[in-house]
């Protein structure tokens, strides 16, 4: 009978041995500690760089880090009044957070960001293309995560608190984080105050340098759309009535082909890479460019961001203005001026042409607000053969293009078309994606890694180079007058360390500010065109923002003076060349600070009624 009641005893204490009050809350404060350095260790910077940036801060963004975790953890502790389960799900949070961040970063060069959780669909869809075995581990890691908890769970257990103890401290918790998020993380100049190790304007090097946790809660703060400070609607009215004076009527008929390339870019044209005894990938791109005007815009997004860059073009609103938006195309949800519906005005028929989802950035409902009255979209590419990459092929697309103006020129002979397309072949990630060999030489520090994915993507280039071909020798055989305007959306999604080493430059404050965000543009005409009026160059500058490219292909062709804000455009354009979050280039391309300028705050006004007030005003 002894024995009976012993072993029962030493049963009952196994399975539920309990712990003082103050081990748990010890042990909170260790395991904050260890997911911090967890956090850390999960992000794409190196240990020596950390090493810096935690000696030049005195270690601030370790504790700006830790703070949200321990305290998450507390919290999750007094209202559970269970130490396994707070720390599983706050284990569970931070790591799989982590590593979503990384993995991110990795494949589009982009930190994990509040909006994200909004886009599932485009997530979802992005995920589709990649190696699935990039995530076994963050799903082994959940795995054991989740397995220990439910088995540390029942071995231990929490002394009981008292409910209004336990209400109490939580009631103070989150007073404390309320105002820690207040007055912490979202104090701008805090954040602007911490030691970034790289370009302070890069989001990924400032994730990188002031920690994921403390990066995200800034992000959620700071990126949401409001109101610009010191708005005023009447000066935008000044402004619209000022251009409006010069509107006049147009009866030129020269036919428009834009074509926005997925991820194409002049990386290759670099003497650090050799090509000799494999191919060029910009053979054509470089033939006709001698014949073309030319140059580079400085683009929203590095690696992605298709859609923010489709929107600078069309409609000549800067999307670095409304960085609170997931994307632009987020907030545009009823009619607004573009491309699309100024040609519109002369009578332009048009076709948007994308071999992707429709529903991706909600094109099929964004392309109706442009002025579109026809979107072609993946459903028109049934065929496996149709695909490479597992994206539709890129001069099916340009096929498309021709096919369309083909169908226009023999029912409405009469009627100037317009063909808008993004391509989408050459999207990311680029590691395998053609299965192919290395197909350039470089004595650049660049990983195996690093090598499949520029070949890869090289690969996909040379298609988007014959596409492109294909569409000049069509556009130059045609009788029809035909203006082209053709450029990258953003430069490919590679790692941190080959633009470390083939573009970064710290030469002035334009390379070390822009080069990561430039892709070329050529613009050509036909010989018919060419009878209508000759393509002159309008500008001085060899690259400018991407929001002023759309307004200056127009001008250039001679569809000027019908819109107010185009034309106050090109004057801001001849002004103010580079326009980035809170600093701009003048015409000499030297550097400022945007708070003073009274031109650019009035432009962005104009911007901001354009996308909201105009609309309100149609209701």
């Amino acid at each position: 009978m002894h024995n009976t009641n012993s072993d029962s005893k030493d049963k009952k204490f196994f399975k539920s041995l309990t712990l003082p009050i103050h081990i748990y809350l010890t042990l909170i404060i260790l395991l904050s500690l260890f997911l911090t350095a967890v956090m850390f260790f999960l992000q794409t910077n190196g240990l020596y760089d950390l090493k810096e940036v935690f000696e030049k801060t005195n270690y601030l963004p370790v504790l700006l880090n830790f703070l949200p975790i321990f305290l998450l953890a507390l919290l999750l502790f007094f209202l559970l009044n269970n130490f396994v389960l707070s720390a599983g799900i706050i284990a569970l949070l931070v790591i799989a957070a982590s590593y979503v961040n990384r993995y991110k970063i990795i494949l589009r060069q982009d930190p994990l960001l509040p909006w994200d959780f909004s886009l599932l669909n485009e997530v979802v869809a992005i995920l589709n293309g990649v190696d699935m075995r990039l995530f076994l581990g963050i799903f082994v890691g959940l795995v054991l995560i989740i397995f220990f908890t439910i088995l540390l769970n029942l071995f231990f257990k929490t002394p009981k608190i008292n409910l209004p103890i336990r209400i109490g401290v939580a009631v103070l918790l989150i007073i404390l984080l309320s105002v820690l998020n207040k007055n912490v993380y979202a104090n701008v100049n805090l954040f602007d105050s911490l030691y970034v190790k790289g370009n302070v304007y890069n989001q990924v090097e400032s994730f990188n340098s002031k920690g994921f946790v403390y990066s995200f809660l800034y992000a959620s703060n700071i990126n949401k759309l409001k109101k610009f400070d010191g708005y005023n609607k009447e000066i935008v009215e000044t402004m619209k009535n000022k251009y409006s004076e010069n509107l006049s009527g147009n009866d030129k008929k020269i036919n428009v082909f834009i074509v926005m390339s997925e991820a194409f870019s002049d990386i290759s044209d670099n003497d650090a890479l050799d090509f000799s005894g494999t191919f060029d990938p910009l053979e054509n791109f470089k033939k006709i460019r001698e014949n073309s005007l030319n140059g580079h815009i400085v683009v929203p997004g590095l690696g992605g961001g298709t859609a923010d860059t489709e929107f600078d073009v069309l409609t000549a609103i800067n999307t670095r203005n409304f960085r609170g938006a997931p994307f632009a195309y987020r907030i545009v949800n009823k009619p607004l001026e573009s491309i699309a519906s100024i040609l519109n005005s002369l009578g332009f028929g048009n076709t948007a042409i994308h071999p992707g989802h429709a529903w991706f950035y909600n094109r099929q409902n964004v392309y109706k607000f442009f002025g579109f009255s026809k979107f072609i979209d993946i459903t028109n590419y049934p065929d496996d053969d149709m695909y490479k990459g597992m994206y539709v092929k890129e001069n099916l697309a340009m096929d498309t293009i021709i096919e369309e103006f083909e169908n226009h020129k023999k029912t409405n002979p009469e009627i100037p078309f317009l063909d808008f397309c993004v391509t989408i072949q050459n999207h990311g990630p680029y590691k395998d994606k053609y299965l192919v060999d290395t197909n350039f030489k470089t004595d650049l520090p660049l990983t195996e890694d690093d090598i499949n994915s520029m070949s890869n993507y090289f690969e996909g280039l040379r298609d988007a180079d014959e596409a492109l071909g294909k569409l000049y020798d069509y556009v130059q055989s045609s009788d029809e007058p035909i203006a082209v305007l053709f450029f990258g959306d953003h430069l490919p999604a590679f790692s941190k360390t080959v633009y470390e080493n083939l573009v970064d430059s710290e030469e002035s404050d334009l390379t070390r500010l822009t080069n990561r965000y430039i892709t070329p543009y050529l613009i050509f005409q036909n010989k018919s065109a060419e009878e209508i009026g000759k393509l002159e160059n309008a500008t001085k500058f060899e690259r400018f923002s991407s929001n002023y490219l759309g307004a200056y292909f127009m001008n250039l062709i001679g569809y000027k003076n019908l819109d107010p804000y185009f034309d106050c455009t090109m004057e801001m354009m001849n002004k103010y060349p580079i326009v980035l979050e809170k600093q701009y280039f003048d015409s000499n391309y030297n550097l400022s600070d945007s708070a003073d300028n009274t031109e650019l705050k009035n432009y962005s006004y104009w911007q901001y009624y354009r996308i909201f007030e105009k609309l309100e005003e149609k209701k």
